[in-house]
């Protein structure tokens, strides 16, 4: 079965969501992500939009996703 978070929560987690992406340095790297996690655009949708193969925005996200880790620890 499904779990639903109190609106709270997902509140808290959309605004972690957008403070992340605001940090990406990159310019294209932080269009790629709004598109993808804000406004729900497909991959293939995003690399057409921003003039990119599908796969160099997958391992844009990669890269950008790794960073972020890395610099976590």
């Amino acid at each position: 079965t499904m779990e639903y978070l109190p609106l709270m929560e997902v509140e808290k987690l959309i605004t972690e969501i957008e403070q992340f992406i605001a940090e990406i340095p990159d310019s294209r790297d932080r269009q790629i992500f709004e598109l993808i996690y804000i406004d729900g655009k497909k991959q293939r949708e995003v690399a057409e939009h921003v003039g990119m193969e599908r796969s160099s925005v997958s391992k844009k996200i990669d890269a950008v996703l790794q960073l972020s880790h890395n610099s976590q620890k």
